[in-house]
């Protein structure tokens, strides 16, 4: 899960009564389900996005956090499922998630520092493949889990936004 604390989040209020505009820089969202916004795929207290522009690792957190949101922080099976199934539905070779060891070689970290509290490695990685694979990725080839491979890559991509 995403939670890194520099999520730019909607504030939010209920609309009611004659009340049928929101304030500046307030978004409302409407009806019982339309918890996340439009084209963002709803599990538990997070919403998803696949994105299927193709960008490096860093490029792809950098355009998740323009969002409101960060590389998706997976942190159960459940959730790993659910995004997995939306990178395969997509079509995706590979996709970028919220993990690296760029700063330091084999301690692969969270974009917040923290290390992740549930990985699925295929087995043999993380493989740091010729010096050089520092961050993680979805990959189909290996069903439901994930690989190493380097970070300059243009790959598509899953941003999370935790909702408050």
């Amino acid at each position: 899960m995403h939670t890194r604390g520099t999520c730019r989040g909607h504030a939010t209020r209920e609309l009611s009564g004659n009340d049928a505009t929101p304030s500046a820089g307030t978004v409302a969202f409407l009806g019982k389900n339309d918890k996340c916004p439009r084209s963002w795929k709803l599990l538990g207290e997070s919403c998803y996005k696949y994105i299927s522009i193709a960008a490096t690792w860093q490029n792809a957190e950098v355009e998740c956090e323009t969002m409101g949101a960060g590389l998706v922080e997976i942190d159960s099976q459940a959730e790993n499922s659910f995004v997995f199934t939306m990178v395969t539905a997509a079509g995706a070779g590979q996709a970028w998630m919220g993990l690296s060891d760029v700063g330091t070689e084999g301690l692969f970290l969270l974009p917040s520092g923290q290390p992740p509290t549930f990985t699925k490695w295929q087995p043999g990685q993380p493989s740091d493949g010729a010096g050089k694979e520092d961050c993680a990725t979805f990959w189909p080839d290996f069903a439901d889990r994930w690989n190493d491979v380097r970070c300059d890559i243009d790959r598509p991509f899953v941003c999370e936004q935790v909702l408050f």
